[in-house]
């Protein structure tokens, strides 16, 4: 299974490694949403405002499946730090900055501590 780096914004522009964590186990849904607005015109005809930042990108969905508790921990203590967050995919080329918002945590009792996670990441515009 592939391994995706994690950086957490050091002190001014640097990022300090801060690991992996194992590749999601689901596929994930990427949304970018246009922050035009339409504008009705006195006259009756429409105008569209485009502000400084054209768009936005939706929270990312990660899901990862029978965690031993390792990357629960991980993702807790960057919500609990509200730690800004720098995700390098095993592809290279998809790099997402933002924040770990909310975990939720499905604990399989009896299977020696085995958790499927969900965890939502919000991204920011960079």
């Amino acid at each position: 299974m592939s391994n995706w780096s994690v950086y957490i914004q050091g002190s001014g522009a640097s990022w300090d490694v801060d690991g992996t964590v194992p590749r999601a186990n689901a596929d994930l849904e990427i949304n970018d949403t246009s922050t035009q607005t339409e504008v009705q015109l006195a006259d009756g005809s429409t105008a569209i405002l485009i502000p400084e930042v054209t768009y936005k990108y939706q929270p990312i969905t990660f899901i990862w499946m029978c965690d031993d508790g390792t990357i629960k921990a991980k993702i807790r203590r960057y919500i609990e730090d509200n730690e800004y967050i720098k995700i390098v995919t095993h592809v290279g080329a998809e790099i997402y900055y933002g924040y770990f918002t909310n975990l939720s945590t499905k604990w399989f009792v009896g299977m020696e501590d085995k958790y499927d996670l969900m965890a939502t990441f919000r991204r920011l515009v960079v």
